[in-house]
């Protein structure tokens, strides 16, 4: 059997009630109920109205929405406080991964332990504050990495359209996550693709050229080929010789009158 003390021990390590005496864990002892929660078994579900927090005393609890998993709660930590707060409905639901033994405490009692002890109400509001600054730097990160995001999409897009620049993804590729390990990817990819692209108008200019320089080709033997080309290239053969022999005579004349 677990002594006293140790049950305080235990309960002076969960977080809300670090600060707390002796005297107000030994009274906080009274009012805890032991709950015993068989692997595989869910002690509430998402949109249960929540009357009582828990602390895990053994075991492993799985947080989780359907079956995306949120979080792991272990020995020495407890759930349910928010909804025992605020009164709302559970937003989770909670699943023991192993054989689990809790400690329940109803609303009531954290009420009145809130009423009578201070050290409770500093405890919980230290827990809020710290978890709020939590969820802020969580909901900055989620709203950088959402840009940074974005900037692949927009890398993607920029690559369709044939408008790709490697600075779309400047601060995304230094990042150490898979993120960052996409950009990369993307950026390695996006770089062939472009090297391809340069390459393949290159050769289509260079066939452009040959192509037209073979139409040429075939348009000049058209037209020497043609028997009108012929007699014309003949004609010209005869007037070239004519000119010849006419600039030639008068020499020939001279020559002879005088020997």
């Amino acid at each position: 059997m677990v002594k006293t003390t140790e049950k305080i021990e235990f309960l002076r390590g969960v977080g809300i009630f670090g600060d707390a005496t002796d005297e107000m864990l030994q009274e906080m002892l009274n009012l805890l109920v032991d709950v015993e929660v068989p692997i595989g078994q869910t002690i509430f579900q998402k949109g249960d109205l929540g009357d009582s927090m828990f602390i895990v005393r053994e075991g492993i609890m799985r947080v989780h929405i359907d079956e995306h998993t949120l979080g792991i709660v272990e020995k020495g930590n407890f759930f349910g406080e928010m909804a025992v707060l605020d009164s709302e409905t559970r937003s989770a639901s909670i699943t023991a991964i192993t054989n689990t033994h809790l400690w329940c405490l109803s609303q009531q009692n954290l009420y009145s332990l809130m009423s009578k002890r201070q050290e409770v109400v500093q405890g919980i509001i230290q827990l809020l504050c710290s978890r709020l600054r939590t969820r802020i730097k969580t909901s900055f990160d989620d709203f950088q990495y959402m840009q940074q995001f974005s900037k692949v999409i927009n890398a993607a897009i920029a690559l369709e359209d044939g408008k790709y620049q490697p600075e779309i993804l400047d601060g995304v590729i230094q990042r150490t996550d898979p993120l960052g390990q996409l950009a990369r990817i993307f950026g390695h990819m996006a770089q062939e693709v472009y090297n391809r692209e340069q390459t393949l108008k290159r050769q289509v200019q260079e066939l452009k050229i040959e192509i037209d320089q073979v139409k040429l080709a075939h348009q000049i033997s058209q037209i020497t080929d043609n028997d009108n080309f012929s007699d014309l290239q003949a004609q010209a053969r005869d007037l070239r010789k004519k000119r010849f022999t006419s600039n030639k005579q008068p020499f020939e004349t001279d020559s002879l009158s005088e020997l």
